[in-house]
């Protein structure tokens, strides 16, 4: 088959596949598909409306395609005050993503920063990450599987949270992040396993594609490539 035409019939499928995400996925508000991490994305807050309860849920897709080690890697921050609600970010010498959230015990106005941990995030692969918050306790899911739960000393405030920041500049890794969503409640490990096989690493056809094809966009000079893009 010609190579050409794998190339416009894979863009196209992935096209589509990024419409039914975005208008029919899993009832959420998929903030940003896909995504370079070397330019930063800020979302208002009128794109995170609360729900009833200070019960919210991240999903997001990453691919790592450079280590640097050294520094912290962060995938995404909300501030809240002087802490976050949340954070999200690679830890800065090991595969490991850290959650950080702000939250308030009963009877205290102070916040206090608790943090929670998923641990051999594989790289250079799509890998999905889900961090939830149900209450006091905040579910870690990594590709579907529930693999921390961590009890919080508090709640959040998401009421005076401010703008959200993906991939924040000269501040995360190199590489890609994928269908950011947003729920304004908990999901479940039903759900979020869902979430995970709809998407990029999940065992259907649209990921054994995925797999099997990559997209390269080569940018040339004198006949020479200078730089490209690989999808």
């Amino acid at each position: 088959m010609d190579a050409h035409k794998i190339i416009i019939g894979v863009v196209i499928v992935v096209l589509i596949y990024l419409l039914y995400l975005y208008f029919f996925g899993s009832n959420s508000t998929v903030l940003v598909g896909v995504h370079e991490t070397s330019q930063e994305i800020r979302i208002d807050q009128g794109s995170l409306a609360p729900g009833s309860t200070q019960n919210f849920t991240y999903s997001i897709w990453v691919y790592v395609s450079n280590w640097n080690a050294g520094n912290e890697k962060i995938i995404f921050q909300r501030p809240c005050g002087s802490g976050f609600c949340p954070k999200m970010a690679f830890d800065p010498n090991m595969n490991n993503v850290t959650v950080t959230l702000a939250t308030y015990p009963s009877g205290s106005g102070a916040p206090t920063t608790a943090q929670c941990s998923i641990e051999n995030v594989p790289l250079q692969t799509w890998t999905n990450l889900i961090m939830t918050l149900n209450g006091n306790a905040l579910d870690c899911y990594l590709d579907g599987k529930l693999v921390r739960t961590c009890l919080m000393p508090g709640v959040p405030n998401v009421s005076n949270a401010g703008t959200l920041v993906l991939t924040p500049n000269n501040q995360s890794f190199q590489g890609y992040t994928g269908n950011f969503q947003y729920f304004k409640r908990a999901v479940n490990p039903r759900e979020a396993y869902s979430i995970y096989k709809e998407g990029y690493g999940g065992s259907n056809w649209l990921s054994n594609m995925f797999n099997k094809y990559r997209i390269k966009l080569a940018f040339m000079k004198d006949n020479q490539e200078v730089n490209s893009l690989e999808i």
